[in-house]
């Protein structure tokens, strides 16, 4: 009968038997709570609450969780595998991929990034022309930015300058002049 004392066992073998056992002991329960993190956090961004401090977690714990989900699928990858030998595993899957594909197709235009210029310009403009350009009155403008911090906000400030002066972020100033108050549509 051959040894199995460590020396007669290749270390290939010994390696994976190792990572064997730190993926029995963590795959699942991570895969778990990161899908936990992510579902709570992607609800938040769904409703819209707090989705500006939300979205970096959920992105990048997002991202962990793709990797525990790899990591839990090579552990388990027998019955995951036989899984979608199964009808319903397989219409949920394509259910899955033609829901996604409609997501992907039918989804507006994506919004204009800071890079695009836009957002640069409303930023650089002054209030007396911003104002009106947004719909707003400069009465309104002018309240709102101060509200929101921007010191010693003037017609012919631009937001940028106040951000500037005020140590504000600039789109916050810039949220400031576009909200509205409820029953109040300028």
């Amino acid at each position: 009968m051959p040894s199995t004392t460590p020396a007669s066992i290749p270390a290939r073998v010994l390696v994976l038997e190792q990572l064997d056992s730190q993926l029995k002991k963590y795959a699942t329960p991570l895969t778990a709570v990161l899908s936990l993190v992510v579902g709570v956090s992607g609800s938040l961004m769904f409703f819209h609450l707090f989705k500006s401090k939300v979205q970096g977690l959920h992105e990048w714990l997002g991202m962990a969780f793709l990797l525990a989900f790899v990591l839990h699928g090579l552990r388990n990858r027998r019955p995951f595998m036989s899984l979608f030998k199964q009808t319903r595993s397989q219409v949920l899957l394509g259910l899955a991929v033609v829901t996604a594909a409609a997501f992907l197709l039918l989804a507006p235009q994506a919004k204009i990034a800071m890079s695009k210029g836009l957002p640069q310009a409303l930023l650089k403009a002054p209030l007396v022309s911003l104002a009106p350009a947004l719909g707003v009155r400069l009465d309104d403008a002018l309240a709102r930015v101060i509200a929101a911090g921007g010191v010693g906000a003037r017609a012919d400030s631009s937001i940028a300058a106040l951000a500037a002066i005020s140590h504000v972020d600039a789109m916050t100033l810039l949220n400031a002049v576009l909200r509205t108050e409820p029953g109040n549509r300028d």
